[in-house]
């Protein structure tokens, strides 16, 4: 399939959640063109801030955790570069669910990483969350090693799959080519 034009526009996954939607008004306030993705609809407050720049900022609906409807997206779009900040972030439901967090935020990502390969978008930004929660992945409470208590705390057996997930993402995101990290 034909490059990505480096003058097309952005497209920002997760762009109107919390900090996608700043994403995609400062890119669009800097004079790009951005399509803001996301799987519902924007709070009233991030309408109001993606409404600040009409002309430049458009909203579509979609999902990382389709991959056939992100490829259609991406090969209507042919965005220059993909900002990917889409994930789901409900700890209640993921710590119900575990298999969740690899349902929608790893095989997301690994979706936004395929339509960049096949679409040869040059540029994809990947912010993630791995930080958030990792020392609870050791599976140690904060008691010196020595001490002998080394059996995951109920926090980390909460919280694994979570990180796991973000951790998994991150290493498909080095595997790809061109993938800058942003932790």
């Amino acid at each position: 399939m034909a490059a990505s034009s480096d003058n097309g526009p952005i497209l920002v996954l997760g762009g109107t959640g919390f900090i996608g939607g700043y994403v995609a008004r400062t890119l669009a306030a800097e004079g790009r063109r951005v399509i803001a993705c996301a799987r519902g609809r924007p709070s009233p407050e991030m309408e109001e801030i993606l409404g600040q720049e009409p002309r430049r900022l458009t909203v579509t609906a979609g999902s990382t955790d389709n991959l056939p409807g992100l490829l259609a997206i991406v090969e209507r779009i042919r965005p220059s570069a993909i900002v990917h900040l889409a994930s789901n972030v409900d700890v209640a439901a993921l710590l119900r669910d575990p298999f969740l967090a690899f349902q929608s935020n790893l095989a997301g990502a690994i979706n936004v990483f395929e339509a960049a390969r096949l679409f040869a978008v040059r540029k994809v930004i990947y912010f993630s969350s791995i930080g958030h929660g990792m020392s609870q992945v050791v599976g140690h409470t904060a008691q010196p090693r020595h001490q002998g208590n080394c059996s995951p705390s109920p926090t980390a057996r909460r919280t694994t799959s979570i990180s796991v997930s973000s951790a998994h993402q991150q290493y498909m995101a080095l595997a790809c080519h061109g993938i800058l990290l942003t932790t």
